[in-house]
């Protein structure tokens, strides 16, 4: 379940690096989907995803105005092992 994943986002806005931050609880309408408000920004520096499991993934340079769908595997987890960093989580938006 991704109830629980903090998600920790970084974006120039207005000229200032902000960092914005969202935990999924599931109690917004039952939804898993967290939102960002990015301003001016014109792209995401750096969006880190913390998963109850313990795995933390990092995206880096991703464009605004989009929904991402990323999710937590066995895949993943078997990686987690490795210590690898890996490019999963729920939805996010702008």
């Amino acid at each position: 379940s991704a109830i629980g994943t903090k998600v920790y986002l970084t974006a120039t806005i207005r000229g200032r690096s902000v960092t914005q931050f969202r935990e999924i609880s599931g109690e917004e309408s039952g939804s898993l989907m967290v939102t960002f408000g990015l301003g001016d920004a014109s792209v995401i520096n750096e969006i880190t995803v913390k998963w109850p499991s313990g795995i933390v993934q990092v995206l880096q340079n991703v464009a605004v105005n989009q929904v991402l769908t990323l999710l937590e595997s066995e895949e993943n987890l078997a990686k987690k092992k490795s210590k690898s960093i890996h490019r999963s989580a729920k939805s996010m938006k702008r």
